[in-house]
């Protein structure tokens, strides 16, 4: 008997190496049986669609037969005339075939009857135009196509989903008018954004009814995807090197062709645009993964069952031998290992989960700006953010031309990054033919009591100051604030214009020089009634909120006045004008928020002033302006130094029971030097901060004391670190012990 069982011990390797050959066999034979199915069903997957490719060349060239009756109905002047009545169609406008559409062209057979899912393109502008006066975008299709259809938005998808069905995705028609036929022109349509050539016919799909379309035409294995250029080079590629050398020995066009590389046959899938490419790649890894799964799934519980097996049996034949045992499980981990990080499979999967998020990336942005508000469109173009052509024509559609003016002088004074220059450039060619712009300029001048041109374009400034020079020369003055090479266009105006302006502009003035016209050739000085250093200190005595300096100076003004008088009518005018303006500059930069009655009356008096054309009735309104300035100012202050003392307090009551809690930590924390606080807090509370500190110390003692605690610990929760020291202050403050304060209770 032990013979026989060592017998068996010592076949028990030997059985072990022959299950574990046997198991390799099978692996092998598995493996080569796998090959052999996935090759076949490549075949079969490639043959299958090249047959539904003839397929669709065939339907595309019978829609293209179709396209050119149509085309041909549309160039007949009579049913044009039928279909716009009788307007002729201008350059940038589409037509809309709907319902009515059919009435108009009874011969064009419409295969659905709600709505016929493409436009006849017959300019580069982007508009639409249906036979009902309404004016859509083709950038905005998505959020008014439908509604104005008369369907709800279900049924406008529906809609667009039989268009689809109607033609491939990826073709596009152009129409040749010197040949007089339609040719193909392949360009994939996943951007909102359109433009091409004069009768280009534009599909209006929505993308994600594209790529729904796309996933259930394609079916091809493809793991590679190049792009190319225009002339044909390779920009950027994804997949193994052999298929790689195989497209660079070969010549395609567009679209998907057959490839023989490294002994397969594959799908090649070719884009000429940026965006193509993407999507190409995500379909065709999707289609791959959609292909493999089920074979996937049998491969690798074939795998997992036959190792298990093996695994059982090894272990029931060496359960003596652990040495053995644990080198066999060593081994078996290796494969496991090796299959794992092998598995082609595995990896594809790894990529197509990655592209899928970038495709959830993509559309959720997709999905982000059909939500734009005109508020985030003025503010993405106010923050120089890069913006495309269609957002930039939504932005004039939303805005004003007030609003725009407004912008453009936003951009021309923040321009610091490249998109916002080129958002300032673009406006400003926008503004150059809008006729709304110019008198907003004027008005925008008027309603500030002062004139600033900031029009760097010639016409566009000579314009500019031949307006404003007639209404200088009604007025009687005028002060300009010459802005770059604007000034130079004033050389150019008409003698009888205003001839004070030529006489200011003998000389070339500085950017942003202050240039005061003269009147019959008599200079107007102001320096000794108002020279900027007043004008600056009383700004800075309304805002500090010192009523008394700034009436003392504004009556310092009116005094010298009264006493030497002004040169002329135009000096007092001017004189009104930049006191005006100080006191607009005042209620701007006032600290806090003025109530809006003031507001409102300081802006109506204002006008009624300029009306009035009195010094007197000037300095009356300046000195109820500062008075009601200077008040306002001074409450804010006040309010401001309230909350420092709170503050100030509230952090003493926190770190009442720190023993180094005084001056020096507490200016620390507010960052502020030992003497301003001290000095500050004084003024503000009317004591001493090291007596604040004492007091609440104290405060919290008594507290404590009352209620039973032990002198000691008092001390220490009031932060006294000796008890001698808190005897001695607690007396000083109370009068009494600190230990008597308990019998007293």
């Amino acid at each position: 008997m032990v013979k026989q069982r060592f017998e068996n011990l010592r076949l028990a390797p030997k059985l072990m190496l022959s299950y574990m050959l046997l198991t390799l066999v099978v692996l092998v034979l598995f493996a080569l049986l796998y090959s052999a199915i996935m090759d076949k069903m490549v075949r079969v997957t490639i043959e299958a669609n090249l047959v539904a490719h003839r397929q669709a060349q065939n339907e595309l060239e019978q829609r293209m037969e179709e396209f050119e009756r149509l085309v041909a109905i549309f160039q007949s002047e009579p049913n044009m005339n039928r279909l716009l009545n009788g307007r002729n169609l201008e350059e940038g406008e589409s037509i809309l075939l709907a319902r009515s559409a059919q009435e108009a062209l009874p011969n064009i057979a419409l295969s659905n009857s709600d709505l016929l899912g493409f436009y006849i393109y017959v300019g580069q502008n982007g508009y639409v135009v249906s036979n009902a006066r309404v004016s859509l975008r083709v950038e905005r299709y998505y959020d008014e196509l439908y509604a104005f259809a008369g369907m709800d938005y279900e049924g406008w998808v529906r809609a667009m989903q039989g268009v689809a069905s109607r033609f491939l995705p990826s073709q596009q028609f152009v129409w040749d008018g010197q040949n007089g036929r339609c040719i193909p022109y392949l360009r994939p349509l996943f951007s909102a954004s359109h433009t091409g050539p004069v009768g280009q016919v534009v599909f209006l799909i929505r993308e994600q009814a594209i790529m729904d379309f796309f996933s259930d035409s394609l079916s091809a294995r493809a793991s590679y995807v190049c792009l190319l250029d225009e002339q044909g080079n390779e920009l950027a590629s994804r997949g193994n090197a052999a298929l790689a050398s195989a497209m660079r020995e070969s010549s395609f066009s567009d679209g998907a062709h057959r490839l023989r590389a490294d002994g397969q046959d594959w799908i090649v899938l070719q884009s000429t645009s940026e965006k193509g490419f993407r999507c190409l790649s995500i379909l065709a890894e999707s289609s791959i993964a959609g292909e493999l799964a089920d074979v996937r799934a049998m491969i690798f519980t074939g795998i997992f069952a036959m190792l298990l097996t093996s695994v059982l049996l090894s272990v029931g034949l060496a359960i003596r031998n652990t040495r053995q045992l644990r080198a066999m499980l060593k081994n078996l981990r290796a494969i496991g290992y090796q299959l794992r990080d092998g598995n082609e499979l595995s990896q594809l999967n790894r990529l197509i989960l990655s592209q899928r998020s970038t495709n959830e990336s993509i559309m959720k942005e997709s999905r982000a700006r059909k939500k734009w508000t005109r508020a985030v469109l003025l503010e993405r173009l106010l923050d120089g953010r890069e913006i495309g052509a269609p957002m930039r024509e939504e932005l004039m559609a939303f805005l004003s031309g007030r609003q725009l003016c407004c912008a453009y002088l936003d951009l021309r004074a923040n321009a610091q990054s490249d998109g916002a220059y080129a958002a300032h450039q673009w406006l400003r060619e926008r503004l150059e033919g809008v006729s709304e712009c110019v008198p907003f300029f004027r008005a925008l001048s008027e309603g500030h009591f002062q004139l600033v041109y900031v029009l760097e374009e010639k016409e566009g400034a000579l314009r500019f100051f031949q307006g404003l020079a007639e209404q200088a020369a009604r007025a009687g003055f005028c002060l300009l604030c010459c802005v770059g090479p604007a000034v130079h266009a004033c050389e150019e105006l008409p003698i009888s214009a205003n001839n004070a302006l030529r006489e200011a502009m003998r000389h070339d003035p500085a950017e942003g020089e202050e240039v005061v016209l003269c009147e019959r050739g008599q200079e107007i000085g102001l320096e000794w009634v108002y020279t900027p250093e007043m004008e600056k200190c009383l700004i800075q005595h309304c805002l500090q909120g010192n009523g008394k300096e700034a009436a003392e100076l504004l009556h310092q003004i009116q005094s010298a006045i009264v006493e030497k008088g002004v040169a002329s009518q135009l000096a007092a005018q001017l004189l009104m004008m930049k006191l005006l303006n100080t006191l607009l500059e005042i209620l701007n930069d006032l600290p806090g928020q003025l109530q809006n009655q003031d507001k409102q009356w300081v802006m109506r008096q204002s006008i009624e002033v300029m009306r009035s054309q009195s010094l007197k009735v000037l300095f009356d309104f300046a000195g109820q302006c500062v008075k009601l300035f200077c008040n306002h100012a001074a409450q804010a202050r006040d309010e401001k130094l309230f909350r420092r003392v709170e503050e100030i307090d509230a952090y003493i009551e926190e770190n009442l029971s720190d023993p180094d809690l005084r001056l020096l930590t507490i200016a620390e924390h507010f960052g502020l030097s030992e003497r301003y606080l001290s000095d500050f807090y004084k003024k503000s509370a009317g004591q001493n901060i090291s007596y604040q500190v004492e007091k609440v110390r104290m405060e919290r003692a008594h507290t404590l004391l009352q209620q039973g605690m032990a002198v000691g610990e008092a001390a220490q929760r009031a932060g006294y670190l000796n008890v001698n020291t808190f005897r001695r202050a607690y007396r000083r403050h109370y009068g009494i012990n600190p230990s008597e304060e308990g019998k007293n209770v």
